[in-house]
């Protein structure tokens, strides 16, 4: 029977007391193992030991514990985990304070740019509202000239109307008026020149002389009496 490969120390005796790892069969003494710390005093758990070359081979964040799993190692290990668990959160903690503080940074600035936009947009608002209100005011005042100008103009235009309306009968009245005026002065006229002509002599029209078939003044005052 060969001798078992010990790879606790350049010894090879497998008549002492030894281990034999489960993964790698390579076999530990104890005595080399009780003088490192890596291995108690505890029998129950030589059947499923492992070295600690395997343990170290096993991927990082394995809730085993080598090399005893009893309960009161078990409990050991929990209470590890738990302490090892709060220093993390503690060490996390300045990250977290710091994620806290950026997003107070981050709400600062936010309402800071709020309250500067609704200001530009309320000094805008009342810029233009003012823009808008004198330029109106110069189109209200243009129009209402406008208005006035136009009814000034009705105005006229409607007095003129009721001139010319008053003024057309007159009118036709001293027409008329003059017509009869100066038919009554030429029908004088021709009998004043039949009165002092003979009787079995009537006086030829082409003797009539033109200041007869003209108005006397006393006639001239009656067509201007009628006129008026």
């Amino acid at each position: 029977m060969s001798k078992l490969h010990m790879n606790c120390c350049n010894e090879v005796n497998d008549e002492e007391d030894y281990l034999c790892c489960t993964k790698c069969k390579n076999g530990y003494h104890r005595a080399c193992l009780k003088s490192t710390g890596q291995f108690s005093t505890n029998t129950d758990s030589t059947n499923d030991w492992t070295c600690p070359a395997c343990m170290s081979r096993r991927p990082k964040g394995n809730s085993e514990n080598t090399p005893v799993r009893t309960k009161d190692t078990l409990l050991a290990y929990d209470k590890n985990v738990t302490k090892k668990s709060t220093k993390r959160v503690a060490v996390s903690s300045p990250e977290t304070e710091k994620s806290s503080q950026l997003e107070e940074i981050r709400e600062m600035v936010s309402e800071t740019v709020r309250a500067e936009m609704k200001e530009m947009l309320t000094q805008m608002r009342t810029s233009i509202k003012s823009v808008l209100n004198s330029e109106l005011k110069v189109i209200r005042e243009e129009i209402t000239d406008m208005k006035n100008s136009i009814n000034f103009i009705n105005n006229q235009y409607e007095d003129f109307l009721k001139e010319y309306r008053s003024d057309v009968p007159w009118a036709l009245r001293a027409t008329w008026s003059l017509r009869a005026v100066v038919a009554g002065a030429v029908r004088g006229a021709a009998g004043g020149v039949e009165a002092h002509s003979p009787a079995a002599a009537p006086v030829p029209l082409a003797r009539v002389r033109r200041a007869d078939c003209v108005p006397r003044p006393r006639q001239v005052m009656a067509i201007r009496q009628c006129v008026k």
